[in-house]
């Protein structure tokens, strides 16, 4: 399997999980193949299968700027915490390369997600309907 099986892999494993469905909105396939090649992927694999990854794109070197673009944590694997440290390591590598911010959109309905996001530290700067646009300063 390439990583981008295993990112595919995982996505579908919790599709689910978000309202609506990832895959009413995206295909899955399709994604896994852009977060693999256009993103900074960090991945926590156990025993060969990858349990969390987070991708993050880092190409916004004239302002310092790093988005989010996903953090998915296996079932079997959620409540240890490997979402916050997965999130921290990733914050490391952002500021050993020079990123100054780190910027997200998450659904209002993804309570889990923002509990997460506000405890490494991330602030709620504006908002849709839908949406809350995050950021956290990392220098």
């Amino acid at each position: 399997m390439t990583i981008i099986d295993d990112i595919a892999a995982l996505l579908q494993e919790v599709d689910d999980e978000f309202v609506p469905s990832l895959s009413s909105r995206i295909n899955v396939g399709q994604y896994a193949e852009k977060i693999a090649r256009k993103a900074t992927v960090f991945c926590i694999y156990d025993e060969g299968i990858l349990c969390a990854f987070a991708s993050v794109y880092c190409n916004d070197t004239e302002h310092k700027r790093a988005y989010l673009t996903m953090i998915a944590v296996g079932k079997r694997y959620q409540g240890k915490k490997i979402g916050v440290n997965l999130l921290k390591s990733s914050i490391q590598h952002l500021r050993g390369i020079g990123i100054s911010t780190l910027h997200l959109e998450v659904y209002k309905n993804n309570n889990r997600a923002i509990d997460l996001y506000k405890k490494v530290g991330f602030d709620i700067m504006d908002e849709t309907e839908n949406s809350y646009f995050m950021r956290l300063q990392i220098i």
